[in-house]
């Protein structure tokens, strides 16, 4: 193993979404889930991450959508605020494991499917020092599990590293099996993210 290759959601960062979206489906008397469902069934969700709207543009939609079921007098701009300011948290345990990495010299990487608002997020989050780059599907235009996600973001390890990596060189976890298999299939050696203790012997 030469270069590792971490998902960031699910991976890096942990959200406690749920939650907040109950705290604002409860202010603006809507369903449970409603919410969750118009984020991820969002027309706008993949052109999102793959250089379409950007996250303000994206997140703005989402709240006139919110607007128009509102069944309270609540504020919704004011209560979807929660869902915009919430950028998850950073795993502690990946946190020491990238730096335990680091005293290695083995460069880490970020792959994942984001909006562009992700390197600001993992400024707040106080973790965008430990990796060499994002490698992000809004600046290729296409997310995993496309094959074409993976050929672009391995160029540009190269690129950043200055040197030829061959695929097998390439460790990458993430807690989507479909985007596992795909990393496979270009190459990388791939494991579905259990935990950072999980893979600490790598």
């Amino acid at each position: 193993m030469r270069v590792v290759v971490l998902d960031l959601d699910g991976v890096i960062r942990h959200f406690d979404s749920l939650e907040i979206d109950a705290v604002i489906e409860a202010e603006l008397g809507l369903p449970e889930r409603t919410l969750w469902r118009l984020v991820m069934e969002s027309p706008d969700l993949d052109r999102a991450v793959t250089g379409g709207p950007n996250r303000r543009e994206w997140e703005d939609r989402i709240e006139a959508e919110l607007r128009s079921l509102a069944m309270t007098g609540a504020d919704v701009g004011r209560s979807f605020q929660r869902w915009r300011a919430n950028i998850g948290k950073a795993d502690p345990g990946m946190v020491e494991l990238i730096e335990q990495w680091h005293s290695r010299d083995i460069p880490v990487f970020i792959f994942t499917n984001g909006t562009d608002r992700v390197p600001a997020e993992l400024e707040q989050l106080g973790v965008a020092e430990l990796f060499h780059g994002v490698l992000n599907s809004y600046e290729y235009g296409v997310r995993k599990p496309a094959a074409e996600a993976y050929r672009m973001a391995h160029a540009e390890i190269e690129a950043v590293l200055g040197r030829a990596v061959r695929p097998h060189e390439v460790y990458f976890t993430d807690d989507k099996a479909k985007n596992v298999q795909a990393a496979r299939s270009y190459g990388w050696r791939a494991e579905v993210f259990e935990s950072a203790a999980a893979i600490r012997e790598i």
